[in-house]
């Protein structure tokens, strides 16, 4: 994926200079392109073009010398590792639950207070709420168009 826009973006590199250059371009491609939802005008591309243009000229040498593995054809960015999904206790729930019928959109200091007394990150509890708002959000919008929620 990185390497996908990293090569776009050099093309729209590439298709900037070419339109500076009055160059012939082909009338379809457009010089503000979407590349992944990103609007890469011409003088933004120009301005990354000297980066790209090391990062594939260094990415085509580790390709030659036999390193073609994702991992070592990207560089050395230090990989993330996904958190484990959190599993609630049915004390926690229980507490999450009232708390949420009482106040769907709880404060700060509330959400701080409710991770302490629990045992769990602030963002695990932000997040528990963002998720429960949705899913009552969801089950709504299937009880007014009729169904059934599982």
């Amino acid at each position: 994926m990185c390497s996908a826009l990293a090569t776009q973006m050099y093309c729209a590199a590439q298709l900037a200079t070419a339109q500076q250059q009055s160059m012939y371009v082909q009338p379809e491609i457009n010089s503000n392109a979407r590349f992944e939802k990103l609007d890469i005008t011409p003088k933004s591309a120009q301005k990354i073009k000297p980066v790209l243009e090391r990062w594939m000229k260094e990415a085509e040498e580790r390709y030659k010398s036999g390193q073609n593995h994702l991992t070592e054809f990207i560089g050395v960015e230090p990989s993330k590792k996904r958190k484990r999904r959190t599993s609630f206790t049915p004390q926690a729930l229980e507490l999450l639950n009232a708390h949420f019928e009482r106040n769907t959109h709880p404060s700060g200091t509330e959400i701080t207070t409710l991770a302490h007394q629990l045992g769990y990150e602030r963002e695990v509890i932000r997040i528990w709420f963002c998720n429960k708002r949705q899913a009552l959000k969801n089950t709504v919008r299937m009880m007014s168009k009729g169904g059934c929620p599982t």
